[in-house]
């Protein structure tokens, strides 16, 4: 297995510049995830969400995006845009939802059958969240 060209380079040199002042500049780094990589040449970016970019630091930002094709329809992998439509659709309902990752210790610290690993979601509306509401 071959080592990337980076692995080879200064990690020091990058610190000489990642330091230089930057005075009232903002950097905004572009972020998209695109599952395969493949065709970007062939994509836009839609800002969607901005942050502040705990790598660099304040005052630079990371842009979060979605990835949209030459014909601004949503790349088959942009998957955030079918769960905004959604979203929008009921957003009167008040949803809520969340995601659960899990670890399993080894050696286990108690006996027993279990394992707990995985991921799991959890969702709920307003409704299902009031007292006796709907389960």
């Amino acid at each position: 297995m071959a080592t990337s060209a980076s692995s080879h380079l200064n990690k020091g040199i990058k610190q000489v510049y990642m330091s230089l002042p930057q005075g009232d500049k903002v950097q905004a780094m572009y972020i998209w995830i695109d599952g395969t990589g493949e065709g970007l040449r062939c994509k836009t970016l839609i800002p969607v969400a901005m942050f502040r970019d705990p790598f660099r630091k304040d005052p630079n930002k990371l842009v979060f995006c979605e990835v949209f094709k030459y014909n601004r329809k949503p790349a088959e992998t942009n998957l955030r845009h079918t769960c905004r439509r959604i979203m929008d659709m009921v957003c009167n309902q008040h949803p809520w939802f969340g995601m659960e990752q899990e670890y399993t210790f080894d050696p286990k610290p108690i006996p027993g059958n279990w394992n707990g690993a995985g991921c799991h979601t959890n969702f709920s509306t307003k409704a299902m969240r009031e007292e006796n509401g709907l389960k």
